[in-house]
């Protein structure tokens, strides 16, 4: 498994990305496979040039939405500090 820090802005941490992957023990990053051919890691992003392609979870493009796992987590935590 490779991690992605939920901040940055890649594959892994984005809501159109469609590969194994999975909200870290912390809470706020992404635990994901790296092996795109083997599990068939796509972007389903109708907007982004990579759309059914093939993409790793460290690859970056400028349609990036934050993942929805990520975000709901987000705010739970906020809501807890109220």
């Amino acid at each position: 498994m490779t991690r992605a820090l939920g901040t940055s802005k890649n594959c892994a941490t984005c809501e159109y990305w469609r590969g194994m992957r999975g909200v870290s023990s912390n809470g706020r990053d992404v635990d994901y496979e790296q092996d795109y051919e083997l599990y068939e890691e796509k972007c389903t992003n109708a907007r982004s040039n990579y759309r059914g392609e093939n993409t790793s979870g460290s690859q970056k493009c400028d349609k990036w939405l934050k993942w929805s796992a990520l975000e709901c987590l987000e705010i739970k935590q906020m809501l807890k500090t109220l």
